[in-house]
Order: structure tokens, then sequence, then C-alpha cells
């Protein structure tokens, strides 16, 4: 083993594509925000732990499953869905960045 940063282990063995999912890893767990990594389906991929954690689920309980109907929306999810849903179809077609904050469930 070469070193261990936050669990993840960085190993002499690890090919150049292990080795950049693992810094990938760590760089979203070294966030203190909520990050998470979605597909071009808005479908989600990664969840940085510090969000995972805060609620006490595991990455397993939401991945795969469209960002919008994951735990963190479910109160506000009728009155978002549309907007979060049209948002990421403007990112998808390089139209905008969206950025916004919103005070979710804990």
């Amino acid at each position: 083993m070469l070193v261990n940063v936050c669990g993840t282990e960085l190993l002499a063995s690890d090919t150049r594509e292990q080795y950049r999912q693992k810094l990938a890893r760590i760089t979203l767990d070294s966030m203190v925000q909520f990050v998470g990594l979605l597909d071009a389906n808005g479908t989600v991929l990664e969840i940085n732990h510090v969000a995972l954690d805060a609620v006490g689920i595991k990455l397993s309980d939401v991945e795969g499953k469209p960002f919008w109907t994951t735990f963190w929306w479910l109160n506000h999810y009728a009155q978002f869905e549309r907007h979060l849903r049209s948002q990421y179809r403007c990112v998808r077609q390089n139209e905008c960045v969206v950025a916004f904050d919103l005070c979710t469930q804990a």
C-alpha cells in the first residue's frame, strides 16, 4: 500500500484508471458540501460520504435512481421535480450552468 486517504487505499499496483477513480472518490469525500455525480439522464452515479452520512443512508440506496427522486428531495418533490428536470435538460443541452442552494431533509 502506498497511502490510505479518507479510507481509500492507493496501491502501487493500481492501474492508471483505478488510480483516477480512487482520486475522484478521495476528492468527493473530502468536500463538506453535498456533492453528487450524475449521468446524462440525471441518474445518480456517485454521492459523497458527507451527504450520505448526514442522513444515514448508503450509496446503494440512491445509486441508479433519478436524482430528483432521491431522499434529499422527498419534502420538495412536488414543488421542485419539474424545476430540477428542466434545469437538468438545460445543462444536458449545454444551454446553461445551474447552481442553486436549497435547504433539504437532513
